[in-house]
C-alpha cells in the first residue's frame, strides 16, 4: 500500500497554536474553544465514514464511486453493528464482526491506494480514512498490554489491513 502524508492530531494542534501564537504576536485578539476531548472506537470509525463519504462525493467516474462506496458501506455496517456496548467496547462475543467489517472496508481502500489512476487527492483522503480505522481498531484493544506492538508495527508501515488483523487478535486473546 502506499502511503500518503498524513497529518497527526498533535501536528494539528501545533499548527493551530503556531498560527495563533503568530496572530497574537501581530496585535489581533484570538478568542476560541477547544475540545480535550479523547476520540473514542466509535468516533474514529464516524469520521472514517465522513471522510469516505466526503470522497464519494468528489467522484465523477461511476465505477470508482462504486468501490469506494462498498468502503463506506462496511464501515457503516461496522459501526451500526449489534455488538457495541459503548464507545470503546464491543461484546465478545459478536465483536469480532466489527473487526472484520473495517478490515474489509480497509481492504477495498487499499486497492484504490496502489492503483495510479485514483488522483492523489482522493487517496490522500481515503488513507486518512483508513488510518482513522486502525487507530479505532487499536483503541477496542488498548486493554491488552504487550500484544499491540504487531498492530502498531503494521499501522507506521502503513500496513492498516495487517493492523486491523492483528488488533483483532489481540482483542480476542485478551477475552
Amino acid at each position: 500500500m502506499k502511503i500518503l502524508a498524513r497529518t497527526t492530531v498533535k501536528s494539528v494542534v501545533a499548527a493551530t497554536f503556531l498560527a495563533i501564537a503568530t496572530v497574537c504576536q501581530a496585535g489581533d485578539e484570538v478568542r476560541f474553544a477547544m475540545n480535550n476531548a479523547t476520540p473514542t472506537a466509535r468516533s474514529l470509525k464516524q469520521a472514517a465514514h465522513a471522510e469516505i463519504a466526503t470522497a464519494i462525493a468528489s467522484i465523477s467516474d461511476a465505477e470508482l464511486r462504486n468501490r469506494v462506496q462498498a468502503a463506506a458501506n462496511s464501515v457503516l455496517s461496522a459501526l451500526n453493528h449489534k455488538s457495541w456496548i459503548d464507545d470503546n467496547h464491543v461484546d465478545k462475543s459478536s465483536g469480532g464482526a466489527v473487526f472484520t467489517l473495517d478490515e474489509a472496508a480497509v481492504n477495498q481502500l487499499a486497492v484504490l491506494l496502489d492503483n495510479e489512476d485514483v488522483p492523489a487527492s482522493l487517496q490522500a483522503r481515503l488513507d486518512a480514512a483508513a488510518l482513522k480505522l486502525s487507530e479505532s481498531n487499536r483503541i477496542l484493544t488498548q486493554r491488552v498490554n504487550g500484544v499491540l506492538q504487531a498492530g502498531d508495527n503494521g499501522r507506521a508501515d502503513g500496513n492498516y489491513q495487517g493492523a486491523i488483523r492483528a488488533y483483532k487478535r489481540a482483542w480476542l486473546s485478551a477475552l
